[in-house]
């Protein structure tokens, strides 16, 4: 579903910045400028509702703005230490982490934007250049 895909890039986005901030001295203050969405499940419905979901991801993406705007260049060569959902240690190049993180974004506001196609809800933001 729209929401569910909505709610996982979420839930997904506050997973790796509050990773991204322990590793990243420079980015320790962000994690706790999130909202807290902690699912044991990723398929889990955070926030059924869209008011209450936009007021969350609106959050996320100002702490977003914010990371990127701290996390520094000399860093991105660096190894991230995390564990996974499953708890299994994971080992991770910055700038691949960083570059996975955005990727994600771009695979599931893809699907969303392909549901509101098929649902007949104009929304083409593809073309952002054009309007600037």
């Amino acid at each position: 579903s729209i929401a569910g895909t909505l709610n996982h890039l979420l839930q997904a986005d506050v997973l790796w910045l509050e990773r991204f901030s322990a590793n990243v001295p420079e980015l320790a203050g962000v994690a706790s400028k999130l909202p807290a969405v902690k699912p044991k499940d990723p398929k889990t419905v955070a926030f059924a509702d869209l008011p209450a979901l936009r007021k969350a991801r609106d959050a996320v993406d100002e702490v977003i703005k914010e990371a990127m705007g701290l996390f520094p260049e000399e860093r991105c060569g660096s190894t991230l230490v995390y564990r996974n959902i499953k708890g299994e240690e994971q080992k991770k190049t910055a700038w691949q982490a960083v570059l996975h993180f955005f990727n994600h974004q771009t695979h599931h506001r893809g699907q969303v934007a392909a549901a509101l196609d098929q649902l007949g809800v104009q929304n083409d933001f593809s073309n952002l250049i054009w309007k600037f």
